[in-house]
């Protein structure tokens, strides 16, 4: 190897890679989406910290495939 240059930033960091199911996991539950049984909508709970209230935003066309079911705040409110 020849004096005066540098070649270990060529080969830096080649053994540790970045590993794409961590980033994945804390991806999928900061996702907030649910899809309640009983209306059958998606909706996402917000929470208000100013008025101390939750409030249930639907989405119209959302896929439902694969979303964590929970029943929403108005389909409890009217049982």
């Amino acid at each position: 190897m020849k004096e005066g240059i540098n070649d270990w930033g060529l080969n830096y960091n080649i053994l540790q890679t970045k590993s794409s199911s961590k980033t994945r996991l804390t991806n999928r539950e900061d996702f907030s989406v649910r899809l309640c049984p009983i209306c059958k909508s998606a909706y996402e709970q917000k929470k208000n910290d100013y008025r101390k209230v939750i409030i249930a935003e639907y989405h119209e066309s959302f896929p439902t495939i694969g979303l964590k079911r929970k029943i929403c705040i108005n389909c409890e409110e009217k049982k």
